[in-house]
């Protein structure tokens, strides 16, 4: 009896041990900088809904229990499917955080240190919970432990944005806007043509954005007259891959007298706005002059101190 009591605990052990590995795993970030993209936009309420106590008891009175079972189920998985996201996401706030922790301004690396604490808090709850919901998965009469994790991330989504850069055009030329009298703002998002964000309806993503401006004291939401999106696909110039064949693929296209391939995207190199402007002007200046020199052109922007490094 008691060696039986030994095995059972042993092989509880064992099975925890192999969960906590798997879901650790599931909770790793790829090591691209391009942090913010990374994050997951979660439903926050539907999340809450999945794990509310009265939504259970509703179902529980109103369906067999066979039928109950596999509708259990169905809620786990997809409750874990949220849980996940927001382990990850908390993973993701930890790594930025982190890097403004040596911020200079000493409210920026306090606000950090704020981040860094409660996006741990939130991963761990994150990693607890999933262990239990996969417990749950076997014996769905278990109870589970997510509220931490919805709590955590509400709290977290009060400070954390996935906005990447804010612009007001009327400080860049009075000749970019129509109406001076208004303020006339872009917001940039970063993420692949695969996340949800680029996905999103445009007048989801419209609400999304101005609710983001509006909750770090911008503007007032009731105060947007309009919304424009506008989706800009290989935007930045990817350094991997067969990016090592880079001269071999530039050697054959200058071999076409007549091509000449300039700005960002044309010449696959993150140029700076001016400079991208100059290999154009420089190229229209050679087809007056009747000569256009390729290798001056290709060198255009190549001092170190003018392109912007990871830090």
């Amino acid at each position: 009896m008691t060696l039986a009591i030994v095995i059972v605990i042993a092989a509880f052990l064992a099975l925890v041990l192999i969960l906590r590995i798997a879901v650790s795993r599931s909770l790793v970030i790829s090591a691209s900088a391009n942090l913010p993209a990374q994050i997951q936009p979660i439903d926050v309420e539907a999340f809450r809904n999945l794990v509310n106590p009265s939504e259970d008891d509703y179902l529980r009175r109103h369906l067999p229990a066979s039928h109950l079972r596999r509708v259990r189920r169905a809620r786990l998985r997809a409750t874990c499917a949220y849980v996940r996201a927001a382990g990850r996401n908390a993973a993701v706030l930890v790594r930025i955080g982190e890097s403004a922790l040596s911020a200079g301004d000493p409210r920026t690396a306090d606000a950090a240190r704020v981040l860094v604490n409660d996006a741990l808090m939130l991963r761990r709850n994150a990693t607890l919970a999933l262990i239990r919901i996969q417990i749950a998965l076997a014996w769905p009469n278990s109870g589970l432990a997510v509220v931490p994790v919805i709590d955590g991330y509400g709290r977290l989504s009060g400070s954390a944005m996935l906005l990447g850069r804010l612009q007001i055009f009327n400080n860049w030329s009075p000749y970019l806007v129509s109406d001076p009298t208004k303020v006339w703002i872009g917001l940039e998002y970063f993420c692949y043509d695969t996340d949800d964000l680029w996905k999103m309806p445009d007048e989801e993503l419209k609400k999304f954005a101005i609710a983001e401006v509006a909750k770090i004291g911008i503007l007032n939401a009731e105060d947007v007259l309009d919304g424009h999106v506008v989706r800009v696909p290989k935007t930045y110039p990817a350094y991997f891959g067969t990016y090592d064949r880079f001269q071999e693929l530039r050697e054959f296209t200058d071999g076409f007298e007549n091509l000449f391939l300039v700005g960002r995207n044309g010449m696959h190199k993150y140029n700076n706005q001016d400079h991208s402007m100059l290999t154009a002007m420089t190229v229209v200046d050679g087809l007056v002059a009747g000569h256009v020199d390729k290798t001056a052109l290709w060198g255009i922007n190549t001092e170190q101190e003018y392109h912007e490094e990871k830090k």
